[in-house]
């Protein structure tokens, strides 16, 4: 198996123990400039959307923090009256992004959120899962 499908298939299996877990509905891996890197989304043309907000949100957040001097962003996330959107970092050139229904505890959301760019920080940048 090639390193590419494997890398591949392993960020697959990170994404889907996020829905399995019940935690998150859909999650993406991004790339920094937007782009779809794979996910886990029952609706596929919502992959293309998610992923350019993932970038847009996390643009918008770096400036704040950067004009309010507040350090490193770390992650950021959308509450609104059905749902929940987190995007966070995922390694050095790559972003998640993960949405559910409001139900689901904010810090059960962020700690599946932390766990799995964790995880795919590791596959991406290098280092192996275990």
């Amino acid at each position: 198996m090639s390193e590419a499908l494997s890398k591949q298939m392993k960020l697959m299996r990170v994404l889907q123990d996020t829905v399995d877990s019940g935690s998150l509905e859909a999650s993406c891996i991004v790339s920094d400039d937007g782009l779809p890197i794979c996910s886990a989304i029952s609706e596929v043309e919502k992959e293309s959307l998610l992923s350019a907000m993932a970038a847009a949100i996390l643009a918008m957040g770096e400036r704040t923090v950067e004009e309010l001097k507040q350090g490193n962003l770390s992650q950021v996330t959308i509450q609104a009256d059905d749902g929940i959107t987190v995007v966070r970092s995922a390694g050095r050139h790559q972003l998640i992004i993960g949405t559910a229904r409001s139900k689901v505890g904010l810090g059960l959301i962020h700690l599946a959120m932390q766990k799995a760019s964790s995880k795919i920080a590791e596959v991406l940048d290098g280092d192996e899962i275990h």
